[in-house]
């Protein structure tokens, strides 16, 4: 029987666990990835992978980051994973010390726990983002976004890797200007981006191109059935019914 049963009932004690598993489980859905999918980037069996987000043990630090970074979870996103898997091993260690304070205390309710929980609620994983984005200010936001994920801090150091200019990134980054597909994706595979994630960008563009012809439509539409505007007054109708236009 699992130490932790010693000192509180199941559920209590596995509360930190299920928490755990929940947002590692919502990170993979959200990037797109099924269980086999992501075991197989990440060179992990399917169980092994799979036993992660069952909330019956912690996963070790090195299955976690692999898992994350398949999901697209990186830089400050992921510092802030690990000091959520840091927590979550403490009340681990917690609950199986033979010094563990009394079945009332509740570790989860730690201010540690719950800073660390909250900071891993909050991430918005990028390939999330970019799915809801139809714009070219959306696309500005998402590529800010993982510029600061990969590292990158100016628009220099981004040229320096991808070979894109930085006046063609400029226009991108302050959404001036719509990437062509393959410079996109040259900029996306510079960056570290997952496969699903550049397939998220290449649907955005799908969505930008479609939005700006439906706006275009739209305007020719207006335009083709604008009416002349009428002379102030006193108008009459085929009844003879009489309106003042002012």
């Amino acid at each position: 029987m699992d130490a932790l049963s010693n000192h509180q009932s199941e559920p209590d004690a596995l509360k930190h666990r299920t928490e755990f598993a929940a947002l590692l489980k919502q990170a993979r859905c959200t990037a797109g990835l099924t269980v086999r999918e992501l075991a197989s980037t990440i060179g992990y069996t399917h169980p092994h992978v799979a036993r992660a987000t069952t909330g019956d043990r912690l996963p070790s630090w090195t299955l976690t980051s692999a898992y994350l970074d398949a999901c697209g979870i990186r830089g400050p996103d992921l510092r802030a994973w690990r000091q959520f898997w840091e927590a979550a091993r403490l009340i681990d260690r917690e609950f199986r010390s033979p010094d563990f304070p009394p079945s009332e205390v509740n570790l989860v309710d730690d201010p540690t726990w719950q800073v660390a929980a909250g900071a891993v609620r909050r991430i918005e994983p990028l390939g999330g983002f970019v799915r809801s984005v139809s714009t070219l200010e959306g696309l500005s936001v998402a590529l800010r976004r993982l510029s600061v994920r990969s590292g990158f801090d100016s628009l220099r150091k981004i040229e320096s890797a991808t070979g894109i200019p930085r006046a063609t990134l400029h226009g991108w980054f302050a959404a001036k200007r719509r990437p062509n597909s393959a410079s996109l994706d040259r900029l996306l595979t510079s960056l570290g981006t997952t496969e699903n994630e550049r397939y998220a960008f290449a649907a955005c563009l799908d969505r930008i191109d479609a939005q700006s012809r439906a706006t275009v439509s739209l305007a020719r539409l207006s335009a083709t059935h604008e009416l002349p505007d009428a002379p102030a007054g006193f108008h009459r109708t085929a009844r003879d019914r009489y309106w003042l236009d002012g």
